[in-house]
């Protein structure tokens, strides 16, 4: 796993909620904590009360609390429905741009694009090759490759409707324009 995969994933976003509630937690505990030096502890000191600063920390405090509680109100909703989401553990299949080049295809083929091809050597199906730079001639050249086995496909045969057998011996057909 990545560390981009990671952030962005459901996980993390679980651990940033849960540490967010910790952390209005600990504000309110602070908050409380001060409240309690300001009415019990200062009074021991000499203060005395009076409505000029009595007023504007009521205001300050009753904001504080009612923002942490709204805070936590809402970090506990997105953090339930995160939980309750039923995504059992299945991403959704990233979405491809088709090509327009050359593949190998039969008539009926053409207009859908949808070709299986299988490695003769690793009997393994994909639907893409790669596409690599072959500098074995001494000049580079573009070959496609097996993305399992790295076999180069430069002849295939047609087998069915749907299935391309990869061929080193045979010619490549290339389909009609």
């Amino acid at each position: 796993m990545t560390l981009k995969t990671f952030l962005q994933g459901p996980m993390f976003q679980r651990i940033v909620l849960i540490v967010w509630l910790v952390s209005a937690g600990l504000v309110i505990f602070s908050q409380k904590n001060v409240d309690s030096i300001v009415n019990v502890t200062l009074y021991n000191y000499g203060l005395t009360f009076n409505n000029k600063w009595a007023q504007p920390y009521w205001n300050y405090e009753h904001l504080l609390y009612a923002s942490e509680f709204v805070s936590i109100a809402l970090t506990l909703v997105a953090l339930a429905s995160g939980f309750l989401k039923k995504d059992n553990g299945k991403k959704p299949a990233p979405k491809r741009k088709e090509t327009t080049k050359k593949s190998v295809a039969t008539p009926e083929d053409t207009n859908e694009r949808n070709i299986v091809v299988s490695c003769s050597n690793c009997k393994k199906v994909f639907s893409k090759p790669l596409v690599m730079l072959d500098f074995s001639s001494g000049k580079a050249k573009l070959v496609n490759v097996c993305p399992y086995c790295n076999t180069v496909i430069d002849k295939v045969e047609q087998q069915s409707n749907t299935e391309t057998i990869v061929n080193p011996e045979k010619e490549v057909q290339e389909e009609p324009s």
